[in-house]
């Protein structure tokens, strides 16, 4: 499974992966700017696992589609959760490319 070439096609199947496996609560996140990821206060580690799960699951399907170990997972997770202890959001860019 490579990389979904057309870029319209891309966003769409982003989308769709995203709304049918992405099962946590929306007050704790928004896409803004087509691509990008705004994380709230008040979000779980579970729920930032389940992000990066779906992340390093589809990888090879989006560019920039975040992919890294188990143990950077938790790395990256706890700084989130560290950064929403101080600021109220922050926000991962690129998620996934589309153009």
């Amino acid at each position: 499974m490579g990389i979904i070439k057309n870029e319209k096609e891309r966003e769409q199947t982003f989308l769709r992966l995203w709304n049918e496996e992405i099962k946590i609560n929306p007050q704790y996140y928004e896409i803004i700017h087509g691509n990008d990821l705004r994380l709230f206060r008040g979000i779980t580690q579970e729920e930032l696992q389940t992000i990066f799960d779906f992340c390093n699951k589809y990888h090879k399907l989006f560019k920039y589609c975040y992919h890294t170990s188990k143990s950077n997972d938790e790395k990256i997770i706890k700084d989130i959760l560290q950064s929403l202890e101080v600021n109220s959001s922050m926000i991962l860019k690129h998620i996934f490319d589309y153009d």
